[in-house]
């Protein structure tokens, strides 16, 4: 009799295993390029309250400007025009920011490539811009406001992500 370590491992046909090996991985991806879902109930939310009334109206093709004085980079230019949002990628992105204190803007790198787009939330229209950064501002009426995405989660819609990224 042979004991239990001394036997050979079970043979595994490769045509039941292959197909199932591929099916799981298939799984795992389709699962990980599902939306993120979070109650608000986590901390993390938008800047103020859950903005179920937000809708975005317009959205622009994500444009490279480089600072002034700085010479255009071949990479950042080809990253920025693959990069892009529909309305509900933006309206994700911005149901996962948190309004940013003063000072809350070094927590974030900046990238010289950003969407432009108009917004409908609390009664009133928005311009917005996103920054491939994780940031974002919103002007309205007079007022702005600054807004900042580090949750894993805003990790889809944007190019670079905070170190400080949950």
């Amino acid at each position: 009799m042979t004991s239990f370590h001394g036997r050979l491992p079970a043979k595994v046909p490769a045509s039941t295993f292959l197909p199932c090996l591929a099916w799981a991985l298939t799984m795992l991806i389709l699962g990980a390029c599902q939306p993120q879902l979070r109650s608000d109930d986590e901390g993390e939310g938008t800047a103020g309250n859950a903005r179920a009334d937000l809708v975005v109206l317009e959205i622009s093709k994500a444009r490279y400007q480089p600072s002034e004085g700085t010479a255009p980079k071949e990479a950042e230019a080809a990253a920025c025009a693959t990069w892009s949002l529909d309305p509900q990628q933006a309206e994700a992105f911005f149901s996962l920011s948190t309004q940013l204190p003063e000072g809350g803007l070094h927590d974030f790198y900046w990238l010289p490539c950003s969407i432009e787009g108009r917004l409908q939330a609390e009664g009133r229209e928005w311009a917005f811009e996103i920054n491939a950064a994780g940031t974002s501002t919103w002007h309205s009426e007079g007022e702005s406001r600054l807004l900042g995405c580090s949750v894993k989660a805003c990790e889809p819609f944007v190019i670079l992500m905070p170190e400080s990224a949950r």
